[in-house]
């Protein structure tokens, strides 16, 4: 589950900046708590 929410996050965060290097910071800064952040954004 953690890693479907890794991806999960790596994609919003894709989609949301456009940037592909961006998207990996933050998916990897919060993928503990991934699943929760990306309910609020």
């Amino acid at each position: 589950m953690i890693i479907l929410n890794i991806i999960y996050c790596y994609l919003h965060y894709f989609l949301a900046s456009g940037n592909a290097i961006v998207a990996a910071l933050y998916s990897s800064i919060f993928s503990v708590g991934c699943s929760q952040l990306c309910q609020w954004l």
